[in-house]
């Protein structure tokens, strides 16, 4: 019990921290071709030299060109340090830094994916600590160190490490590859660029990939007990950013609206988790990808739903809110959150994305767990103990006869579940407060829903009302239930949810590149219930009658 007090107390402190200093405020520039504002924004700033961080093929490609040529006619010296892999290690961030160093830059640009990005952001940890070594920085507010200026420039939309305070480095521990992270608030970039153009020659593999991986960041985000309310309006915006544009980008990726879309939802996933804590999907995520150089975004996407279905109806209000902005339909809250993993499954299944990780060695399992554990704590706080003490990483995607602590000793076995051992009592508070929010909210959408018909008859008492969408819906659920009863083999409800989702999905992902985007809010769903061929021009009378007589007044809600 003492070191379950100790973990929660902690896990409120910080999340209290990271409320009072929300965010830090940063240059925004997102438009086409904004990554050649970059000059003038430089000479503004007085900086004459600058440490270019890049990867080769940015070099070779020559897509850097008319940024170097701006920054020659307005005399900035501009040196490119390309030494950046996958999985960046150590030895990349020391090579930089002595670069920096050596040519006594003023400032660090970064352009590139979530690799490059992170080195650039522990070259600058270095610069203000030269005497402190990167892995002294692991863990929480270690740095604590203004940075130099630093640009981010991202090509991918998947990481948002332009918006956050956290670099991920991999580091050789005993022979063996760790991915562990250094977060500070003062990583967090000065200026972000979020510039359409330089993500169009992603490759559609890639696409999903970090699409699915910014998807990510703005659920656990989300669904963290801890999430603020701008947390939460920004993490419910990326997720119908990311449903929006991903699946258009990855038909189309010359389309620069699609693109502009995925960099700003990954932009808000980013700002997301910095001001709150992602989960497991990203504690066993990392394990995976040290160990076996699994692109991060396809490790989140495989666990994703796995993980969703493990948390249980801890989370099914919270998912449920998600799939009433996505407009997905269903008359519980249960319904709702099966609805909503299926659509997340939907979606990934049509980006050719598989569904599990065959090609792991039974033999790390153990080393998997361990180290998801260790990450997962204190900061991961959703339901029970038992998601990875359970076998879980084995029954839920990779080998169901595998047992993933079948190695660890009873004291380990201890250790690993008094970390993770969550009083229900917080929990259960949270889901009774979210339960009656979301009481109240349908007691006044039923309000709002025989004030609308009779605005309807009142208006227009000849008008046919049209069924309401989620009345189509269950409709065709009952009826898919139905001819699943007929045949020999009946479906299971999950299945039945998931099949009907995945049609609905479709069919709204081929929809969304005809017409024009409405951005998705809570707060229409009414409205789109109750949709009528009444002409605006009655409507907008019986609406101000009704607000003359009853004094109604309304605001408009502010995009985060």
């Amino acid at each position: 019990m003492h070191s379950i007090f100790w973990f929660r107390t902690r896990q409120w402190v910080l999340s209290r921290v990271l409320h009072l200093t929300e965010h830090k405020k940063q240059t925004l520039l997102a438009a086409p071709d904004a990554v050649l504002l970059l000059p003038a924004l430089f000479r503004k700033r007085r900086i004459s030299r600058i440490l270019l961080v890049t990867t080769p093929g940015f070099v070779r490609r020559g897509t850097l060109t008319s940024l170097l040529d701006g920054c020659k006619k307005e005399n900035i010296s501009v040196t490119i340090f390309s030494e950046i892999a996958p999985d960046p290690q150590i030895e990349s961030v020391e090579q930089g830094f002595r670069l920096y160093q050596q040519i006594q830059a003023q400032a660090i640009l970064a352009i590139g994916g979530g690799s490059v990005l992170d080195t650039a952001k522990l070259i600058g940890a270095r610069v203000c600590c030269p005497k402190k070594t990167v892995p002294a920085m692991r863990g929480l507010l270690k740095v604590r160190r203004k940075l130099p200026p630093l640009f981010a420039v991202p090509t991918t939309a998947g990481t948002g490490s332009e918006a956050t305070a956290a670099a991920v480095i991999t580091d050789c521990i005993d022979g063996k590859p760790y991915k562990y992270a250094v977060n500070d608030l003062c990583l967090i970039p000065d200026t972000a660029v979020l510039d359409p153009r330089l993500t169009i020659s992603l490759p559609s593999s890639m696409t999903a990939d970090t699409g699915m991986d910014a998807l990510t960041h703005a659920m656990e985000a989300f669904l963290n007990l801890f999430a603020s309310r701008s947390v939460q309006n920004a993490s419910i915006e990326a997720v119908c950013e990311n449903f929006h544009a991903l699946p258009e980008a990855w038909r189309d990726g010359s389309r620069l609206a699609a693109r502009q879309e995925m960099l700003y939802a990954s932009y808000l996933a980013g700002f997301a988790f910095t001001n709150n804590f992602v989960g497991y999907v990203h504690a066993i995520a990392h394990a995976v990808g040290a160990l076996y150089h699994i692109p991060h975004g396809r490790a989140n996407a495989v666990l994703l739903p796995a993980v969703l279905r493990e948390y249980g109806s801890c989370i099914a209000p919270k998912l449920a809110v998600l799939a009433d902005a996505l407009s997905l339909g269903g008359d519980t809250v249960s319904e709702k959150a099966e609805r909503m993993i299926a659509a997340i499954e939907a979606m990934r299944d049509s980006f050719d994305i598989p569904s599990t990780l065959p090609h792991l060695s039974p033999n790390d399992y153990t080393e998997i767990a361990r180290r998801a554990l260790k990450e997962a704590n204190p900061t991961y706080l959703f339901r029970r103990s038992g998601i990875l003490k359970k076998s879980f990483l084995c029954s839920a995607v990779y080998n169901p006869k595998a047992a993933v602590f079948s190695n660890l000793n009873l004291t380990e076995r201890k250790k690993h579940g008094n970390l993770l051992e969550i009083s229900h009592r917080g929990v259960n508070k949270m889901n009774k407060r979210t339960m009656k929010k979301m009481a109240k909210a349908k007691q006044q959408a039923a309000e709002a829903a025989k004030t609308a018909e009779t605005v309807v008859k009142t208006a227009a008492p000849a008008k046919e009302v049209k069924p309401t969408t989620e009345k189509t819906l269950h409709t065709e659920a009952a009826e898919g239930k139905a001819e699943a009863a007929k045949e020999p083999k009946k479906a299971t409800k999950k299945e039945t949810i998931k099949k009907t989702v995945k049609k609905e999905t479709t069919e709204t992902m081929a929809e969304a590149t005809k017409t024009p985007r409405k951005m998705t809010k809570v707060s229409d769903t009414v409205l789109e219930i109750f949709e009528t061929k009444v002409s605006m021009k009655d409507l907008e009378a019986v609406i101000k009658k009704e607000v003359k007589a009853n004094g109604l007044k309304g605001e408009r809600s502010k995009s985060t």
